[in-house]
């Protein structure tokens, strides 16, 4: 059948010092940038990943609603992001994938004893303080997401008070690499994907098909700029231009910025290989990893890309948030902070048309 109505979907990234809102629209197999707006967050209204202070937290989320225009658009398809530090993604080899595919039809379904084994072991939390889901994803294997349902409820609270209806929630990770792969592409080829967030940052390792593996560790816009002001004892504002200048490069700033920074690319390297080496005994088709894609509004330092490729022998380049959507004027490498809210977006006018 033949679509000839336009969908929007909007996809929201909230992070503790700001919220990011990218609005799709999809006509027909076209898609399009329609609008992206951010709005701040004063300190101390989320840390964390934890709503501390909720009516400032509502004030903000309707103020970018408001500076996302008509209202078409708002009353379009809604997801957000849950907190990237408050959810669990694993992926596990299970005997049972028979009595998952039955379970997971019903939708009554209680949460399956290998699943629950799973959650006692590598899970912190009490399974009825959980929300839990899995999808099979081939074979014998199944991934499993797991969140707070103090923190869900808190958000979707949140949304409900500002009058936003939300249409499902979405894993951060999985947003990434939605955004930053060519989902039209049928290439099961694996890869790794460094997202370079303001506070942590997150490997995560996967195809066009599924998430294989994520890990989150400290190095960030945070963890750089405090690296390299404390080290070469520069103001702010010099900080941010060494950050965008010298980066890794051993020439700019005599190498200074690149040595300061040495510490921080041995962390970024030795998590890579963790994906690596879990790739290498835990996948199956054992298809290579063919690329690392640096995302997040650091990944163009200077020379972090060669670093990268050159120490893992695996080809690095920045990522392309805008990989599935159609021609914009604007420089992609804008784009590179909203990959997340991009690929919440693309999830809704790709997973509800039913055209």
């Amino acid at each position: 059948m033949l679509n000839f109505f336009s969908r929007y979907s909007i996809g929201i990234d909230i992070i503790d010092s700001a919220i990011k809102g990218v609005c799709l629209k999809k006509s027909g197999k076209v898609i399009n940038l329609e609008d992206y707006q951010e709005v701040f967050l004063s300190p101390g209204i989320i840390i964390g990943g934890e709503i501390k202070n909720q009516e400032k937290f509502i004030k903000q989320l309707s103020t970018l609603f408001k500076k996302i225009h008509n209202t078409r658009k708002r009353n379009g398809i809604i997801i957000s992001s849950i907190p990237e530090s408050k959810t669990f993604i694993k992926l596990i080899k299970a005997i049972d994938i028979g009595l998952l595919k039955s379970q997971k039809s019903d939708k009554f379904f209680q949460i399956p004893e290998s699943i629950l084994e799973e959650i006692k072991q590598n899970i912190p939390f009490e399974a009825d303080d959980l929300y839990v889901d899995w999808q099979i994803v081939g074979g014998d294997k199944v991934l499993i997401g797991a969140a707070q349902k103090a923190i869900v409820d808190s958000y979707t609270d949140s949304f409900n008070q500002a009058g936003i209806s939300l249409s499902c929630l979405d894993i951060k990770p999985a947003a990434v690499l939605r955004s930053v792969i060519d989902i039209k592409k049928n290439d099961l080829s694996s890869k790794i994907i460094l997202n370079i967030g303001s506070a942590y940052s997150t490997v995560i390792l996967g195809n066009n098909k599924m998430i294989e593996f994520t890990a989150t560790f400290s190095f960030s816009d945070k963890i750089i700029s405090q690296t390299i002001s404390d080290n070469l004892k520069i103001s702010d504002a010099q900080t941010q231009k060494a950050k965008k200048v010298c980066g890794f490069s051993g020439k700019k700033c005599k190498g200074a910025v690149k040595k300061v920074l040495q510490p921080c690319l041995e962390e970024v390297i030795n998590y890579i290989e963790k994906a690596v080496s879990f790739h290498r005994e835990n996948i199956a088709n054992k298809m290579p990893i063919n690329k690392i894609i640096l995302c997040g509004e650091n990944a163009i330092m200077p020379e972090l890309d060669k670093l990268i490729d050159k120490k893992l022998k695996i080809k690095t380049i920045i990522a392309d948030p805008l990989a599935n959507i159609s021609h914009t004027s604007d420089s992609r490498k804008k784009f590179l902070p909203y990959a997340a809210a991009i690929g919440m977006a693309l999830r809704g006018v790709l997973q509800y048309d039913h055209s």
